[in-house]
């Protein structure tokens, strides 16, 4: 499992917990748990993810975040072999309010 930790606009760390490697393909294997700051309090939670492979994603991948914080990263995301980022974005109804920098997982 990857452990992402956010203090305000900034990925402060990205952990690795297991020795696997991540294949092509893949899908509901990898999870991602991120930690928050208390700017985040309240805030709608998005984690964005994009892929530098080829053929390129066009666009990153949101996925809304629930209590746990914790979700399978999307297989969106293992069609192609690349380096795989990961941001968090925090709204206030429909306007995003704190995105964050990417950060490589």
């Amino acid at each position: 499992m990857y452990k992402v930790e956010i203090t305000g606009q900034t990925v402060r760390s990205v952990t690795r917990h297991n020795d696997g490697n991540s294949v092509m393909g893949t899908v509901g294997v990898e999870r991602v748990e991120f930690i928050f700051d208390q700017a985040w309090d309240g805030l709608l939670k998005y984690a964005c993810f994009k892929n530098t492979g080829r053929p390129r994603n066009k666009q990153e991948v949101r996925v809304l975040l629930d209590s746990t914080n914790t979700i399978d990263i999307p297989w969106e995301m293992y069609t192609a072999s690349g380096n795989l980022y990961v941001g968090v974005c925090g709204n206030q109804g429909e306007d995003i309010v704190m995105p964050t920098i990417w950060a490589l997982m």
